[in-house]
């Protein structure tokens, strides 16, 4: 059985999130695994400062134990949210509830050793640290994006069901990674498929024209095809507004090192100025 990584927290992206991951999971056959960290940080004595040094241990030590009977108390309500949430969409035992101690990005490890694996991972473009930064993605975001070999779905703060995709084409091994994930789920067969190239070279364009033979001829997909030039970035946020798209499939980080420090990285840029689930493969 395959299964998807459901990441939640506080934020009010933890809904939608959940929605998208039950969709997924429906069309999928998924297991899911709903994941809730607490930032180990928060509870270590070091993040209260007492420069005087005259309050002594005790006030701090009743502060952190405060703050553990809180994020208890939190998790608890999370967990009963979602809960009567898979309930309703009659998730009944496709689904468990994890709530681990310390960094996201080191307890993927733990999932991704685990004998199922992961196959997906959903999480908010906002954690609840950053729901007042609308036009900026959230730290843990990038690190995800930046520390996972599993394709991430990010998921905006409404949701909307998948029937249109685009999948956004550059030749590169992760965009190839992400049709192969496109072909072996079935669920696709029922969705119309946007193929977009944006400024091609002879390479990348004849690449590009066999994909979508074996999409259309051995796939059996019903897709749609289109080649633009400009900006890339804002030729495929350009595409999404005007055809409507629901679901944005891409590679990230496909530049070297050297380059995206000086000049950004278009992965973010292009998930940042989304307003539909983007899933981004590495």
């Amino acid at each position: 059985m395959r299964c998807i990584l459901l990441c939640v927290d506080g934020s009010s992206y933890a809904t939608p999130c959940a929605k998208y991951a039950i969709e997924l999971a429906r069309l999928m056959e998924a297991y899911i695994d709903i994941l809730y960290v607490s930032d180990l940080k928060s509870f270590e004595l070091s993040t209260v400062a007492d420069f005087g040094g005259s309050l002594g241990i005790q006030p701090f030590k009743e502060l952190i134990d405060s703050k553990q009977v809180l994020e208890a108390e939190k998790v608890r309500r999370i967990e009963r949210k979602l809960t009567r949430m898979f309930h309703s969409a009659k998730c009944d035992g496709k689904f468990k509830f994890n709530h681990r101690m310390g960094s996201i990005v080191d307890v993927f490890e733990e999932f991704k050793r685990d004998a199922t694996g992961v196959d997906l991972i959903v999480l908010g473009r906002h954690g609840e640290s950053s729901d007042h930064a609308k036009d900026e993605l959230g730290t843990t975001l990038e690190r995800v994006l930046r520390a996972s070999t599993r394709p991430c779905l990010i998921v905006p703060n409404k949701f909307h069901p998948l029937r249109k995709v685009l999948i956004a084409y550059d030749g590169s091994e992760p965009v190839c990674r992400a049709l192969q994930f496109v072909e072996r789920n079935t669920f696709f067969s029922d969705c119309e498929i946007h193929l977009l190239t944006v400024n091609p070279d002879e390479v990348v364009r004849d690449e590009f024209d066999k994909v979508c033979d074996i999409l259309r001829n051995v796939a059996k997909l019903d897709i749609v095809i289109c080649e633009r030039t400009g900006e890339v970035v804002e030729e495929i946020d350009k595409y999404v507004k005007e055809n409507n798209m629901d679901l944005l499939v891409m590679g990230a980080y496909a530049h070297n090192a050297i380059r995206h420090f000086f000049i950004g990285s278009s992965t973010l840029e292009i998930i940042r100025r989304s307003t539909i689930p983007v899933i981004a493969f590495r």
